[in-house]
């Protein structure tokens, strides 16, 4: 996956859960202790040349503050959690076919229509990471068509716009949301649901998931373009990982490239890493392409 990162034409920043990250998912315990491929996939990552960055709780939602201050232009993760975090754009998947989810089109979609506030909304109303389990609505398939004409309700955005006493706001909000379903004062449903009243738990919506969601633990200082910028390819240390790490030879400290060389390290290396050599040269990318080498500069 980092291979295939290093071979699209972009500026790659890596970013890793922080201590702050929560403890418990789903109503499942979540471990803290970083899994042991993590300071591996590190080394690797800067190796390519890649910032790396630890979060400071989640890192979807790191990501997602980037996004929103333009210091990335997207984030590549499964987790669709980084649209509700605020993210711009999300690629989901990082094979040769790539789904690109956008916040404006979201919004703009006739068929969507979902702000902000309205993807909030739905999280809060389906269920998601920071549920306890029981804590949703249990919002079936065949029940979706109320939740959409829901998010389309113009108080969906003000979730999102209330930090400050957000607690007593919410008491208000959820009054109003009760009223929505019994009389449908606008119009926007069409119909009257007094029945979805019993669905409705007595603490929806959970402040504590809405605060996971709107104010989610992010880094004191952002991360800044420069950190970003001009990274360098170091190819005799990424040899030295692929050497250890994959067993493709026997254990050697980082040495020149003709050692890799000789051993064949650097004939498994160029399915991998040649092409993304050549993109970078030929597209000529924002940093120039330098390889650390003893022997012969690139």
């Amino acid at each position: 996956k980092l291979a295939h990162l290093y071979c699209i034409p972009s500026e790659v920043i890596v970013i890793f859960d922080g201590p702050a990250k929560p403890t418990i998912k789903r109503g499942t315990h979540i471990m803290k202790t970083p899994p042991w491929l993590t300071e591996p996939f590190k080394h690797f990552a800067q190796t390519l040349g890649f910032a790396v960055h630890d979060a400071a709780g989640e890192a979807e939602a790191e990501l997602a503050a980037l996004s929103c201050s333009g210091v990335i232009d997207a984030v590549i993760t499964e987790d669709s959690d980084a649209l509700v975090f605020g993210a711009s754009h999300v690629f989901r998947s990082c094979s040769d076919n790539i789904i690109i989810y956008s916040a404006d089109n979201i919004q703009q979609h006739g068929e969507v229509m979902l702000s902000n506030g309205g993807l909030l909304l739905m999280a809060l109303l389906c269920g998601g990471d920071y549920h306890a389990v029981g804590g949703e609505w249990h919002v079936d398939w065949h029940n979706m068509v109320l939740v959409t004409d829901l998010l389309q309700e113009a108080q969906a955005h003000s979730l999102t716009s209330n930090h400050e006493g957000l607690k007593d706001y919410i008491c208000g909000w959820s009054c109003h949301l009760q009223e929505i379903l019994v009389k449908d004062p606008l119009g926007h449903i069409g119909w009257h649901h007094p029945r979805f009243l019993n669905n409705v738990p007595d603490n929806f919506p959970d402040v504590s998931v809405v605060l996971a969601y709107v104010k989610p633990p992010t880094s004191a200082q952002p991360v800044s373009h420069d950190f970003i910028h001009s990274k360098v390819l170091d190819l005799e240390n990424l040899a030295y990982l692929c050497e250890f790490h994959f067993c493709w030879s026997k254990y050697t400290l980082p040495g020149p490239v003709r050692d890799a060389e000789s051993m064949g390290t650097m004939w498994k290396l160029q399915d991998y890493i040649w092409p993304g050599i050549c993109i970078h040269v030929l597209l000529e990318v924002s940093w120039p392409v330098r390889i650390y080498c003893h022997t012969t500069p690139f």
